[in-house]
């Protein structure tokens, strides 16, 4: 899980200066990238404070409490 993040996250520095355009919808593509990793950073350390396996949810909220 966290190798993917990780991936997400190079991913996301990839698209850093297409998001950089004056366009709309432009840094679209990174901020769901972007939102993809730090769901995951999330669900790691939830496993690592619970040492349990992290819940199929997506609230943010939830997952960091």
């Amino acid at each position: 899980m966290f190798h993917l993040a990780e991936h997400y996250s190079e991913a996301s520095k990839r698209l850093e200066e297409q998001a950089k355009g004056n366009t709309w919808g432009c840094s679209g593509p990174q901020l769901m990238v972007d939102s993809f990793a730090v769901e995951l950073y999330l669900k790691c350390l939830f496993v690592l404070d619970t040492n349990i396996a992290p819940q199929k949810e997506h609230d943010w909220q939830l997952l960091f409490n």
